[in-house]
């Protein structure tokens, strides 16, 4: 199958909860830049070096209060940008409040592409659906049940059912589920496909075609 023959979807739930996490990282990395800012503008402040900015990070990420796919998140953008972040708190070409401003125009950008790309009509990239039930308690309500037990997450469960809605309504005759969730989805793919047997669980490595 080549990448013309691949139907993108989405439901209005995987929509608003993709931009929920884009606006949630953008105020934990901003918070963190804050953090960095505070600790090394400090009297007696740690050496700023990449271990000295590492050190922070993992003492920041540990103990911040937000549940693991936010602290994975932040870990990723920490381990990323450590020589940009240096380089800034060094008092290179750049300030920490323009650095701020970089990240949150980059945030914004992700932002833009998600309502440019993942919209309701025909023509998008990635075409979404608004037509999935509030709820499943009484829809796919054995299917529910069975999920939760597999996932135990119910957000996740409603985005899997809002594509089992979308594929009942004769949209596709079935769906790929490409994600790159490990915890909630790609290790319990096994416990899903049982239950939802006209979906596949996969990564996007597995399922789009090499450049």
């Amino acid at each position: 199958m080549g990448v013309a023959d691949i139907h993108r979807i989405s439901s209005k739930r995987a929509y608003d909860e993709a931009k929920g996490v884009l606006h949630r990282n953008r105020r934990v990395v901003t918070q963190y830049i804050d953090g960095l800012n505070r600790e090394f503008s400090r009297p007696n402040h740690p050496v700023i070096n990449v271990d000295g900015i590492h050190r922070f990070s993992n003492y920041y990420i540990a103990r911040l209060r937000e549940n693991e796919k936010v602290k994975n998140a932040l870990s990723r953008f920490s381990n990323t940008h450590v020589y940009e972040i240096t380089s800034v708190l060094q008092g290179g070409n750049t300030s920490i409040d323009q650095y701020k401003q970089k990240i949150r125009m980059e945030f914004q950008a992700g932002l833009d592409s998600l309502d440019l790309d993942c919209a309701a009509h025909d023509g998008a990239c990635i075409r979404r659906y608004d037509i999935c039930p509030p709820v499943y308690d009484t829809v796919f309500s054995t299917e529910l049940a069975q999920l939760m037990q597999v996932m135990n997450y119910l957000s996740d469960v409603n985005v899997l059912l809002d594509t089992h809605y979308i594929q009942q309504q004769g949209i596709v005759d079935s769906v790929v589920f490409v994600t790159t969730d490990h915890e909630h989805f790609l290790s319990k793919k096994t416990g899903i496909e049982q239950i939802l047997t006209v979906i596949t669980i996969t990564h996007p490595q597995e399922h789009y075609p090499a450049n």
